[in-house]
């Protein structure tokens, strides 16, 4: 299983169907999946390493949060355009919640949570399609 990378500042909400917003009890960067802590109700760094650390609700974070408390909002079902972070995946690839906290891979982690697929975006300015990310969590 391969993390994807992506530069923070590249991740943006292209078009968004379901979002939620609730505050963090961690630094949490654009990009990274994150979840309910359901002791807290804060939101936290998901991963797919067992049921506990994936959660139900869960969606990828379109904000920053450098600490705990800061409100951040998160994509359930959306387009996010997440830079070159796709560039080695081809349309229609699917991406899963890694089992780093809070990353996304390129294969299904220890239970495996899809997170999207990889889908083409036009109108962009470029001859061939970006690479945008379809959430659907």
């Amino acid at each position: 299983m391969a993390d994807l990378a992506f530069d923070t500042a590249d991740v943006a909400a292209v078009k968004v169907f379901e979002q939620f917003t609730g505050p963090t009890d961690e630094a949490i960067t654009p990009g990274q999946c994150v979840r309910f802590e359901v002791t807290s109700g804060y939101l936290t760094s998901a991963k797919a390493t067992e049921a506990a650390e994936h959660g139900y609700i869960r969606g990828l974070a379109i904000g920053t949060a450098n600490g705990s408390a800061i409100t951040i909002t998160a994509v359930k079902r959306g387009i996010l355009n997440m830079g070159t972070g796709l560039g080695g995946l081809t349309y229609d690839d699917i991406v899963y919640l890694s089992n780093t906290d809070g990353a996304l891979a390129d294969t299904a982690g220890s239970v495996s949570i899809v997170v999207g697929h990889v889908i083409p975006g036009y109108g962009m300015g470029t001859a061939v399609p970006d690479k945008l990310l379809y959430v659907d969590m």
